[in-house]
C-alpha cells in the first residue's frame, strides 16, 4: 500500500519545505527552479512506482509512466490519496482489516501542514504542469484506480450494514 499526492501541490510543498529565502515564482522566473523533460530527477512520485532503472528517473519518459501503472497495478492492493486521506483510510480499513481495523476511528488532523506558502501565479502553475505530465497523468491513473476501490468498498459497506439489520429484525421476530 501506498499514498500519493497530487504532483503540483507535493512539488510546491517540497519547495517550501526547504525553506527558501524565494517565493517559488521568484526561483522560476531566475530559471534556478526549471526543471526540463529529459532531466533526470529523483524526487517524482512516478520515479518511486517506476524502480531504479535509469530511465525511471527521466523527466517526462513515457516508458516510465508505463511501467510504474503496471507497479500498481501488480504489486500495490491500494494506492490511496492525501487529498482524500479520511477515504484512504477506510479503504485500507476495509482491504486489510489486519493492518487497519481502527483506521477510520482515529482523528486525522493536518499536523503537518505549511502555514506560511505564498500562492504560486497561473504562469508558475502552467508550467509545472506541463514538465510534469507524466506525473499528472500516473496520479490521474492512481486517482481512477482508488475511486472505483472506494465504490466498491462503499457497496459492500452498505450491503453489509443491510445484511446486519436483516439479520437483527429476524432475532427480533424470533
Amino acid at each position: 500500500m501506498n499514498v500519493v499526492r497530487h504532483p503540483v501541490s507535493r512539488y510546491i510543498s517540497h519547495y517550501y519545505y526547504k525553506r527558501p529565502t524565494e517565493t517559488l515564482d521568484e526561483c522560476y522566473a531566475s530559471g534556478r527552479c526549471k526543471v526540463r523533460k529529459g532531466e533526470i530527477s529523483k524526487d517524482l512520485q512516478l520515479t518511486y512506482f517506476c524502480g531504479h532503472d535509469t530511465f525511471c528517473r527521466i523527466i517526462g519518459n513515457r516508458k516510465a509512466l508505463q511501467v510504474a501503472k503496471q507497479v500498481v497495478e501488480t504489486a500495490y492492493v491500494v494506492v490511496g490519496l492525501m487529498e482524500h486521506y479520511t477515504d484512504t483510510l477506510l479503504v485500507l480499513q476495509h482491504v486489510l482489516p489486519g493492518f487497519f481495523s481502527m483506521a477510520t476511528s482515529i482523528k486525522y488532523t493536518n499536523w503537518n501542514v505549511q502555514k506560511k506558502k505564498p500562492v504560486t501565479s497561473n504562469a508558475t502553475l502552467a508550467a509545472l504542469e506541463f514538465w510534469m505530465n507524466e506525473e499528472i497523468e500516473f496520479y490521474q491513473f492512481v486517482q481512477q484506480r482508488f475511486f472505483i476501490q472506494l465504490e466498491r468498498v462503499r457497496e459492500e459497506r452498505e450491503r453489509l450494514r443491510k445484511q446486519q439489520y436483516q439479520e437483527q429484525e429476524q432475532d427480533i421476530a424470533v
